[in-house]
């Protein structure tokens, strides 16, 4: 940098002898009372030299990871980047790349690659490995910003801890900075919020075992948030096939893994287009009302994808829809010959809503968490319109096909889920289940496990609203023995803490919203039993079977 600057050639063993002789008792001890970083820090400010700033980026290798070349350090170029401090301070830094274009070699016919502080840009993607990203103490996640890794982590403590959202936080960030009358600039909301994603994220990935994550190579919301919404399904199976492991992985006791909970929240609610005719099939049914889950334009009802339906409002949300549970109010029937009604239940339990509502709502109904009784949440879901029953069977497979380790001879799922379900609703899940498998409900490996492995049982608290004889005589958790001990309002409980947050996340748009959630749940988990989630490779051996990553 010194040669560069200044076009002046010297050898760095001697540059570093004469640095060594300043605070020595060879040169006279001048004191002048102040931060020389701070001096230094003025003076490139004033005189516009960047190089001269106190806090330096350089690319994390010399070597080009395409054709091994050794790279010259001294022909790096510099870019002059905003670093946000955790001390409040925004000050100018410089980052320093490395560009190989592999001439005389046999990959001259690749593409360029560059080597930046914390990633490899090639192939218009940002590639971060572990060795990149787990050292530096400020990191560079592309574009004109760079920021305090402890200012990162302090969120993510604050978010688990203090239930500190993402507005609030920046906020705090700005006014402290008014107060010390340290500057006008301030932290952008957007930006941070892209940036503690990709943060958690990538240390995600390295937590879980994998070498590598590859992002787009420019950072923008436009880039980002599709990337974020893509890659949300594959974090999701990854989290809920870890944490269904939990007694592998750090075991609370006697009783861990021993029940998974179900139960929905309905205080996370954000906005959605109101086009709902999206009508999907699953591997347990053929049809399933869904509709679209994406977040509405702004000042508009409908996303950019059923712009077009602006003429057709009225329409749309007048029209009642036929709901999820309209195909139990036929009669059914049953192997043994006879014809019984789903609803012969007396128990006014049921959560689904009726077709005006579902085509009237303009936002999520909430989520439904699954947890363990050890308070280990091992997934979310969001439910679009309505909590029904086709819902919870969905999900519940969901969480089987993600811990699947195999199949039995008898054509049942070999799996980490626990065979003790709890849910409020219970009485109808395993009428439903019992009545319509190999019917409505398909028969496969995951169903299976449901219809021969599983005990449903009712929690606790919802077991005194239920009055079906048929609900007290199988569904009563004391009578369960397997449920001696075990804590039925784990979901409950839960919800208290996750409830704080339903301002923040019901404003965060759909691209966002369940990888934010994910990687919330994850870190509070890691929190609850002690593990740290900036470690590296914890859950390499506990990997799903298919863990090949998904690029951008």
């Amino acid at each position: 940098m010194f040669n560069k600057q200044f076009n002046i050639k010297i050898d760095s063993n001697k540059l570093q002898f004469i640095s060594s002789l300043f605070g020595s008792d060879i040169l006279p001890n001048v004191s002048i009372g102040l931060n020389i970083k701070d001096l230094i820090l003025e003076y490139s400010l004033i005189h516009k030299l960047p190089s001269f700033t106190p806090y330096q980026c350089i690319p994390f290798t010399n070597i080009c990871p395409t054709c091994f070349k050794k790279l010259d350090r001294n022909v790096s170029k510099q870019h002059l980047v905003t670093l946000y401090l955790h001390n409040h301070h925004i000050v100018p830094a410089v980052v320093f790349t490395l560009t190989c274009n592999h001439s005389r070699t046999n990959k001259n016919h690749c593409d360029k690659t560059t080597i930046t502080p914390n990633f490899i840009q090639h192939n218009n993607e940002r590639i971060f490995t572990c060795e990149s990203f787990r050292t530096s103490n400020f990191l560079y996640f592309g574009g004109k910003s760079v920021f305090d890794r402890n200012l990162l982590i302090q969120y993510m403590t604050d978010l688990i801890t203090n239930s500190s959202t993402l507005e609030g936080f920046v906020s705090s960030y700005n006014i402290q900075r008014r107060h010390k009358n340290i500057g006008d600039s301030k932290l952008g909301f957007l930006l941070f919020t892209r940036t503690i994603l990709s943060f958690a994220l990538i240390h995600f990935v390295f937590f879980m075992g994998l070498p590598e994550i590859v992002l787009p190579k420019i950072c923008r919301e436009e880039e980002m948030d599709p990337y974020f919404e893509s890659i949300e399904s594959y974090i999701h199976h990854l989290m809920a096939n870890f944490w269904l492991q939990h007694k592998y992985i750090k075991s609370c006791g006697e009783h861990c893994s021993r029940a998974l909970i179900v139960d929905g929240n309905y205080k996370i609610r954000r906005p959605i287009c109101i086009y709902n005719f999206n009508v999907i099939q699953t591997p347990e049914f053929q049809s399933m009302s869904v509709g679209c889950r994406n977040s509405p334009r702004y000042q508009d009802v409908y996303c950019e994808e059923h712009k077009d339906r602006r003429d057709n409002a009225e329409t749309d949300v007048g029209e009642p829809l036929t709901s999820n549970e309209s195909w139990y109010e036929r009669p059914t029937q049953l192997r043994n010959g006879k014809k019984v009604f789903y609803d012969a239940l007396s128990c006014k339990t049921l959560k689904s809503k009726p077709g005006h509502y579902i085509s009237n709502t303009f936002r999520t109904l909430g989520i439904v968490l699954w947890i363990l009784n050890c308070n280990i949440i091992v997934s979310s879901v969001e439910l679009l319109r309505s909590e029904s029953i086709k819902e919870i069977i969905g999900g519940l497979c969901q969480l089987i096909r993600f811990s699947q380790t195999g199949v039995s001879e008898d054509n049942t799922a070999i799996c980490h889920v626990p065979q003790n379900i709890i849910y409020d609703d219970g009485c109808h899940l395993i009428k439903t289940i019992i009545d319509h498998f190999g019917g409505l409900l398909y028969h496969n490996a995951a169903t299976a496990f449901l219809y021969k492995k599983c005990t449903f049982t009712i929690d606790r608290l919802h077991y005194q609203n239920h009055r079906d004889s048929w609900c007290k005589q199988y569904l009563n958790p004391d009578n369960n023995p397997s449920l001696n001990g075990i804590n039925t309002e784990a979901c409950e409980q839960t919800f208290s803490w996750l409830n704080k947050f339903s301002k923040s996340f019901s404003r965060m748009c759909s691209k966002r919203c369940q990888l934010a959630l994910h990687l919330m749940l994850h870190h509070w988990n890691c929190n609850h039993i002690g593990l740290n989630p900036y470690d590296q490779d914890i859950g390499r051996s506990f990997l799903p079977l298919s863990n090949t990553f998904l690029s951008s």
